[in-house]
């Protein structure tokens, strides 16, 4: 199985454990990953880069022999995409825009287009449908309305979550599931939607919040990756994972690095497994929670 990823941190949260996921689920399973990673960057954002020749990107690669990531900069879209048959090709929007129908345009086929062009074949394409952002941010922050800040700084993503979905991560989401319900579920050129943002959304139902899914005001932590890659693996398997992965490598754990392996709880595999099979289940709805207190 051959899987490229093109979008940006979402992207790249999603698809950082998934290795280790199809690992523990299929044994002996052979897997090729690339994602070619623009931090922030929208549908216009990557056809503006192709356009120009622009070498603009960071192509991680999934090295299977040091079981990591390796890393590329200054690369331009097209020889990404070029470094390998891809069976599947993943696309987003930006997170900013990821609930704005005007920005689900014609660029998504044209660079769906440019993908089958340089590959010379039509891959399967999906569409990463991902979440909205925190209301409290890690460090303790509050992040709602003017007072939208990390780390003691206003978040560049501060305007868009108050002009576009009210400071509110209930909304956000919202329109993340009605965007996608009217401009992606109708093109047939997606074979699937991976509603990563939904079994983020069922874990809020439970007894954890953003501060134990969220990294900063944006990006998720190694939990919320975890919710993101089992989605991942439930949909290009057609099925309910059986939750095998029960850590995570320090190698994997960038945020925060040099900890150790992280080892789930008995409660947070509860609520991974519940949240996740009800996302594939229901994907475009919250489901809520089992478990509302430890």
């Amino acid at each position: 199985m051959k899987i490229l990823g093109i979008g940006n941190s979402f992207t790249r949260d999603c698809m950082h454990l998934l290795y280790k996921v199809f690992q523990a689920e299929k044994p002996g399973i052979e897997l090729e990953m690339s994602m070619a990673y623009h931090r922030g960057s929208s549908l216009q954002k990557h056809l503006q880069f192709y356009n120009n020749q622009e070498a603009m990107y960071w192509h991680f690669r999934w090295n299977s022999d040091k079981d990591d990531w390796d890393l590329t900069t200054g690369v331009k879209l097209q020889d990404i995409i070029c470094t390998n048959n891809w069976d599947y090709v993943s696309m987003q929007q930006s997170s900013a825009n990821s609930g704005v129908p005007s920005t689900y345009n014609e660029d998504i086929q044209t660079i769906q287009n440019i993908v089958c062009e340089h590959l010379g074949y039509k891959p399967t394409f999906f569409w990463n449908m991902t979440w909205a952002y925190p209301e409290i941010d890690p460090t303790g922050a509050y992040l709602l309305g003017d007072n939208y800040i990390s780390g003691g700084a206003k978040a560049p993503n501060a305007a868009s979550f108050k002009n576009y979905y009210n400071n509110s991560q209930t909304y956000m989401y919202q329109k993340i599931v009605e965007t996608v319900q009217a401009k992606i579920v109708p093109d047939d050129t997606f074979k699937w939607i991976m509603p990563a943002g939904t079994a983020i959304q069922n874990t809020q139902t439970s007894y954890m919040t953003d501060l134990d899914l969220y990294r900063d005001h944006l990006h998720l932590n190694d939990f919320g990756r975890l919710l993101g890659s089992y989605v991942w693996y439930g949909i290009l398997e057609n099925t309910i994972p059986t939750f095998a992965l029960t850590s995570v490598p320090e190698v994997l754990r960038n945020y925060p690095a040099g900890k150790g392996d992280w080892v789930l709880s008995t409660e947070q595999r509860k609520v991974l497994k519940e949240s996740v099979t009800n996302a594939l289940k229901t994907p475009f709805a919250v489901t809520q929670s089992q478990y509302p207190t430890k």
